[in-house]
């Protein structure tokens, strides 16, 4: 039914009917009234189609969003995953550089202990050398005569001293070949 059609109904007249004019005037104010329904209603129908347009393009974008969240969570995911990968390998790595540097310096310490252990064996060693030297100086100095006093040794004891220089060179010789040979 259009607002023509209304304006063109034709009503029979009847012998008491209606008042033609008013019949006509309200004809024309249905009419108006449905064109304006008409025309109401068919923006509404191009609002709905916009809006269902609008619709559509939100789902797809939707669906855009939702895949691009998956892609994110599923690249969140693998990141973390490397990430905690990565932080245990440089925790392996350190566990063994902690070792190795532990392991070094257990084998430097025993060197050191080794080294420590030898040199107080040859200061030990040393120190027996040189009490034993002092000992047969000691054994030597002991065995030497007690000194009279006569003449004849004062005369031997003025030779001596004339050749004191000459002995006594020599006989640090002697002390020095034995103490060498004592360290030997």
């Amino acid at each position: 039914m259009t607002p023509n059609n209304i304006k063109e109904v034709r009503f029979r007249k009847s012998f008491r009917g209606y008042d033609v004019r008013s019949v006509e005037a309200y004809k024309e104010e249905v009419a108006k009234a449905y064109a304006n329904l008409l025309e109401e209603k068919e923006d509404l129908e191009e609002k709905l189609r916009v809006v269902a347009g609008r619709l559509q393009e939100y789902i797809k974008e939707e669906d855009s969003l939702s895949k691009a969240i998956l892609c994110a969570q599923k690249t969140g995911d693998q990141l973390v995953a490397e990430a905690e990968e990565k932080a245990a390998r440089i925790v392996e790595h350190a566990n063994q550089q902690t070792e190795q540097m532990m392991e070094n310096t257990r084998r430097q310490i025993e060197r050191e202990q080794l080294s420590l252990n030898r040199l107080q064996h040859e200061v030990s060693n040393f120190k027996s050398k040189l009490i034993s030297i002092y000992k047969t100086h000691i054994e030597l100095i002991t065995a030497l005569p007690d000194e009279e006093v006569d003449e004849s040794a004062r005369s031997v004891k003025v030779e001596e001293k004339a050749d004191a220089p000459a002995k006594s060179r020599a006989s640090e010789e002697k002390a020095e070949e034995e103490e060498n040979l004592a360290y030997n």
